[in-house]
């Protein structure tokens, strides 16, 4: 089927034919060759970490570690102390 998209395996095998003839070039056509191949590839942008949103609301409770013991019902302290 002309047009169709190339299924997985024959991608696969695609991609091992092009490493082996990336590993075939002189070096002299090394840089040629990388040049070609960056201006077809798609990059994503690098993404900076924390995203400009993270910590920008405040929580209407205290954290989840200020009440382990309202939540769990018991207090841990005294139960590490006495486990049975």
């Amino acid at each position: 089927m002309q047009g169709s998209p190339p299924k997985l395996g024959g991608m696969r095998a695609q991609r091992e034919e092009l490493h082996q003839l990336v590993d075939e070039l002189p070096d002299e056509q090394v840089p040629a060759a990388l040049a070609e191949l960056g201006a077809r590839a798609t990059r994503a942008k690098p993404r900076p970490w924390p995203p400009s949103w993270f910590g920008a609301s405040e929580a209407r409770e205290p954290d989840l570690s200020e009440r382990i013991d309202e939540i769990c019902g018991t207090n841990l302290d005294d139960a590490r102390r006495d486990p049975c």
